[in-house]
């Protein structure tokens, strides 16, 4: 096929520039044209691609796109050859075939799409100082590995291989080259699918076209891995060797560190000159192994078969395991380099690597690593392409396995990094297979680093006003990091809210309603929706919602069987899931009906006392306030990083109040004297909160005693917009949100609070339990915290879920007494709540959640006395702890019972 030239548009000064570079580049790689192989034509190719400042089409710097250009276009060789003979590449840059057919990019305004690549600004994060401790766990982490490795017997652990998994935008790329500042040889290497343009780091072109590039056969992938690790070994060996004088450390960290620098552009070209490397000594050695398999063919076609690594017979594998299988580093020194034995070749490499690296770290402990191959974007191995459902994955970590076990090895350590599960499941063979003896050498495999750290980015409490806390700088810096790196990539904050919404729904630009993943993302971020364990679709669920939609791993079972997962508090994603949550009414309906779906068949827990609908109510309240009654200027999306969010802005408690409840929550039938003082108190006081965090323990009363005060405790949420839900074991309340009493107001601290307590059951809740209702109660407030007099009011709301419609409010006329607006409300309808006589569907979801969430009364004294024997432990109290009970029947005075409750 004939190639066309396009008109020459560079000036001299721009192709001597570039004569420069790919000479210097490919210096070290061929010098005499009469000896270029088809590789050398490649790489050259990429080399001119790679230095032409983005006028050539950067897909070429694809090893695979490069070599299909090639066969394409039979002319490029002689071409290339031409160029190289007279060190001049104007020719090449001017081929039409090589242009980028992209325009020119006019600069992007606010409401453009998002940049296809956004390397050059978002390096700048991995160039700021690291935050947390998370590369310190790490650290600790893959030095606890290796002495497990080394001491764990029946069974022994597989291969020095690991994973870390966790969701999007946590820092786990960041973490890996961070390692390096630690001590640790780290050759990161990026798999992310080449048409991922805007994903950061960017796709390492060389190592992803030799491992992501599958052959058809499994046996054809086995020799590209071996291949890989040899030339990979081989090269890194090379690389260190040259180190040979002064402090050697020093001077391989200061290497190790140009390895791992992700500036783009970059500010050197080590990574780019090893890769470069790492693909010619690849492809030699590839074809060496080629080589000797067809050779290998040739003999046992004519019955006189070498002793090797072959699958043609079960006699070599089991020489190769013999000769192997409890092999020593001082006795591979002795042994012959034998390049037609895959496991004797990848040894080889092995031991001259560890070699070296002994001289380079004469002084670290056994168990601390020493290198690690960082595999980062992993995913692409995991997808099932071979015989007996084996992964690509599954492969590789075989040829780990095979170095894995030398005695007296090396901490050397493979590490692959992804969002999904799948990469901590790569997985030993279950079955001795006549070609994997030589491989089975153990069977557990470490389980996944999760531990990534959270708020790096967030002000310390204190540094942002009270007024402040929804500003979009502050509420960025909770969470993940990514938020506030892609501050500085993204000039307009709507791009990073985009970014933000598309992430949550699973790379979909548009929220939909009607499906589950979605919608169990965006309620579950803000709603604190509990996924039920024995569902069968939950692990399906949690997995995709980690893989998929931002959810967080927390942890993992040793035998990778099960993972905890949950959305922490993350209020900029509260913001963006409120925001498709209301983009129109139908979006709301919709989900709520979906998430009724979901809670009928089992997957979501309602909780036992009305735990779910309350959340609902008071959140969506909220939510439906400020888009129909609030009284702001806050912008839907903000246009600069200093305005506020909308579903974290201030808003009037008594407006709130009346919004919810109507103007009846201010007739107070107690306050005869003094009328009005109730709405006068909670004047100029408002509330924020934009999600719900779920507690596991009480607020107080714990025997280490080491909760913060009340205050201070309300402080936080208030500065994070986050509202409280309770453990079950918490006394008296269920829910706190924060109210905020704004600066002037007549009182000493500024942060107060709204307790609820929610009831879902047949039989009505007492009145006493709403006036019990106290926050110098023991479990809510520590004896330090600050006395009543000098706090400002509270509000106290007991929630009767599950009874026919009632109201009552109180509060106290003198001001010596407890400052606190009580609120019984009974019911879940327009008449309890009129703000949902607007909002059918909700008021119904509420009130099939209530329905569903009752729990049957044991009110009789029989039924107590039974039940209590089924929860033996559950208190220290006899009737939880004699199981003498089981086989006895008590004498019980049933007494009268009055209004339907036992006296």
């Amino acid at each position: 096929m004939p190639l066309q030239s396009l008109p020459d548009c560079f000036d001299l000064a721009t192709h001597q520039e570039l004569d420069r570079a790919v000479n210097e580049d490919i210096s070290d790689v061929f010098t005499v044209i009469e000896h270029l192989s088809p590789s050398d034509y490649i790489i050259l190719l990429v080399a001119i691609v790679r230095h032409s400042r983005g006028d050539l089409d950067s897909k070429y710097l694809a090893f695979s796109d490069a070599k299909k250009l090639m066969t394409t276009y039979g002319e490029l060789r002689s071409m290339l050859a031409s160029a190289r003979e007279l060190k001049s590449y104007r020719e090449i840059r001017n081929l039409a075939i090589l242009r980028t057919s992209k325009p020119p990019q006019p600069a992007l305004t606010a409401g453009d799409d998002l940049p296809e690549d956004l390397h050059g600004t978002l390096s700048g994060s991995f160039a700021a100082k690291y935050c947390g401790a998370a590369v310190d766990g790490f650290y600790e982490y893959l030095t606890q590995n290796e002495k497990l490795f080394k001491e764990t017997e029946d069974p022994k652990y597989y291969a020095k291989f690991c994973s870390i998994v966790q969701s999007s935008g946590t820092g786990k790329s960041r973490m890996l080259t961070e390692l390096g500042k630690k001590d640790v040889i780290v050759l990161y290497m990026n798999l992310r699918d080449k048409d991922e343009k805007s994903g950061f780091p960017a796709r390492d072109s060389i190592p992803s076209a030799i491992l992501t590039e599958f052959p058809s056969t499994e046996k054809a992938y086995r020799t590209i891995c071996y291949a890989f690790f040899i030339a990979l070994f081989d090269l890194v060996e090379e690389s260190l060797s040259v180190y040979n004088t002064g402090i050697i450390q020093e001077a391989v960290m200061e290497w190790v560190h140009k390895m791992c620098d992700m500036s783009h552009p970059p500010r050197t070209t080590t990574r780019s000159d090893f890769f470069r490397k790492l693909s010619a000594k690849y492809e030699k050695t590839h074809a060496d192994l080629v080589r000797v398999q067809a050779e290998q063919r040739q003999e046992t076609a004519s019955g006189s078969a070498m002793p090797g690594v072959s699958e043609a017979t079960e006699t070599t594998v089991d020489q190769t395991a013999d000769r192997f299988g409890n092999l020593t580093l001082s006795d591979l020194d002795t042994q012959h380099h034998d390049p037609q034995d895959f496991v004797t070749h990848l040894l080889f490499a092995y031991n001259k690597l560890v070699s070296t690296l002994d001289r380079v770290f004469p002084d670290r402990g056994s168990n601390q690593p020493k290198l690690v191959i960082a595999i980062d974007e992993a995913h692409p191995l995991t997808p099932p392409r071979y015989t007996r459902g084996r992964r690509p994955a599954d492969i590789l970590c075989r040829i780990v396995n095979q170095y894995s076990h030398v005695e007296n090895g090396r901490p050397l350590w493979v590490v692959f990094a992804s969002t999904t599960s799948k990469v901590a499941d790569f997985s030993p063979p279950n079955k001795k297979y006549n070609s994997d003896r030589v491989a089975n050498h153990g069977e557990k495999l470490f389980p996944p680093y999760t531990q990534l750290g959270w708020d790096q980015s967030a002000s310390a409490l204190g540094r942002v006003g009270n007024e402040n806390v929804s500003q979009l700088l502050h509420i960025a810096g909770y969470g993940r990091p990514l938020w506030l790196s892609l501050k500085t990539a993204l000039t307009f904050p709507e791009r990073m809210l985009k970014v933000a919404s598309s992430k949550l729904c699973g790379g979909n630009d548009v929220f939909d309603a009607t499906k589950t993943s979605h919608v169990l993302a965006i309620l579950g971020q803000r709603f604190g929706l509990k996924v039920a364990l024995g569902h069968p679709d939950s692990v399906e669920h949690l997995e995709n919602g980690v893989a998929s939609h931002l959810r967080i791993c927390l942890s993992t079972t040793l035998d990778r069987t099960w993972r905890w997962t949950d959305y922490p508090s993350e209020p900029l994603l509260s913001c963006v899931a409120a925001k498709l949550l209301h983009v129109h009414p139908d979006k709301l309906d919709t989900a709520l009906t979906t998430l009724m779906q979901r809670v009928n068949s089992g997957m979501i827990d309602m909780g036992q006392r009305g735990e779910l609908a309350s959340r609902l109510l008071w959140l969506l309240a909220k939510d439906l306030f400020v888009r129909t009654r609030a009284n702001s200027e806050v912008r839907e999306t903000p246009s600069t990083w200093d305005e506020h969010l909308v579903d974290c802005q201030m808003i009037p408690v008594v407006d709130w109040l009346e919004f919810v409840f109507g103007p009846r929550i201010w007739d107070d039938q107690t306050a005869k004297k003094a009328p009005g003082l109730a709405r006068k108190a909670f004047e100029n006081v408002y509330l924020n909160f934009s999600h719900w965090v779920c507690m596991e323990a009480s607020i107080a009363g714990s025997k280490a005693g080491d909760e913060l005060r009340l205050d201070l405790w309300t402080q936080r949420h208030w500065q994070r917009t986050s509202a409280v839900q309770c453990c079950h074991q918490q006394r008296l309340i269920d829910k706190v949100i924060p109210i905020y009493f704004k600066a002037g107001t007549e009182t000493k601290f500024q942060i107060s609070q709204i307790f609820i307590s929610d009831k879902a059951k047949e039989s009505t809740a007492s009145k006493d339990g709403l006036r019990a209702i106290t926050r110098t109660d023991k479990g809510i407030s520590r004896s330090d915290s600050p006395k009543d007099s000098s706090l400002p009011p509270y509000i106290a709301i007991l929630a009767d879920l599950g009874q026919p419609p009632a109201f009552s409010v109180t509060f106290p006329e003198r001001e010596i007494d407890d400052r606190c607006l009580r609120i019984y409300v009974a019911g879940v309808d327009e008449t309890t709540y009129p703000f949902l006589a607007q909002y059918p569907t909700v008021m119904k979801v509420l009130e099939n959640l209530v329905r569903r969430e009752r729990i049957p009364e044991t009110e009789t004294p029989y039924t107590k006395y039974l039940d209590a024997q089924v929860k033996f432990g559950s208190t220290a109290t006899a009737q939880h702890m004699k199981w003498e009970h089981g086989s006895s029947v008590p004498v019980i005075e049933v007494r009268p019972t009055v209004g339907g409750r036992g006296a």
